[in-house]
């Protein structure tokens, strides 16, 4: 959030320059615009200078609204009388989630030594990082959902009939979205190359799920043959945000 100072509002004929402060704010991080103060050649308020207010929050909405492509709906608007028709505005420009807005084609941004042109890749990345223009034309933001299907194993120790103390092992099925978008109406299923070959028995199964956690795991006893350790698979199915199915199998080796 930054400060600006400004002695007075741009004249009438002059809405651009208004248009390119605003666009430059809500392009950025947004801030603060204090007009009726002068400042200094360190950008740090050094004299009050009212002005006449009539009209003056109006004409800032106005500009917000209809000069900026796409419109920028502002915090506050707000006026500070000091004496008779005179004081000072102070316009609260919030970071906008539909950048990058832009007057007459140029999108505006902020810099240290003040408003400056924004350039080819400054504007895509306010592109690839806007909710708000994603949401306004439909667009999917982040990498798609996709059900992963791995093989994870878990020592444990037991002690047998005689006392000793054994290695053992427990293997479950861990599914995850790799992906930065929600997953529906997961399932799974085994999936043999060869119909003659058993396959592990699930003691647990909890899909289908409406939307998959972070992962989700599946306890398995698993068969020690060659035949199913080459040609097991498991085949993940889901639905992104719009119902479209996806699937996909995954080679699944027990060690």
């Amino acid at each position: 959030m930054q400060l600006e100072f400004k002695r007075q509002l741009p004249e009438s004929q002059k809405n651009d320059d208004l248009a390119v402060v605003l666009c430059a704010m809500a392009n950025s991080e947004g801030g603060v615009i204090i007009y009726g103060v002068e400042e200094d050649k360190a950008t740090r308020a050094s004299r009050l200078t009212p002005f006449p207010l009539s009209g003056a929050g109006n004409r800032v909405n106005l500009v917000a609204r209809s000069a900026l492509d796409g419109p920028v709906e502002l915090t506050e608007v707000r006026t500070i009388c000091a004496s008779g028709q005179e004081g000072f505005l102070v316009v609260v420009v919030p970071k906008s989630d539909r950048a990058p807005h832009f007057v007459h084609g140029t999108a505006w941004g902020r810099t240290p030594k003040g408003n400056s042109r924004l350039t080819r890749r400054q504007i895509g990345e306010l592109f690839a990082a806007s909710p708000g223009f994603a949401e306004e034309f439909g667009l999917v933001m982040g990498r798609p959902g996709r059900v992963v299907a791995q093989v994870e194993v878990e020592p444990y120790q037991e002690t047998d009939s005689r006392g000793r103390l054994r290695t053992l092992r427990r293997e479950y099925l861990v599914f995850r979205n790799d992906g930065d978008l929600d997953v529906y109406h997961v399932r799974w299923e085994w999936c043999l190359e060869s119909p003659e070959t058993n396959v592990p028995h699930v003691l647990q199964d909890p899909f289908p799920l409406e939307v998959l956690p972070a992962s989700v795991r599946v306890r398995v006893l698993t068969l020690s043959t060659s035949e199913t350790e080459r040609n097991l698979r498991v085949r993940t199915c889901w639905e992104d945000k719009t119902g479209t199915e996806h699937q996909q199998s995954w080679p699944i080796v027990f060690y």
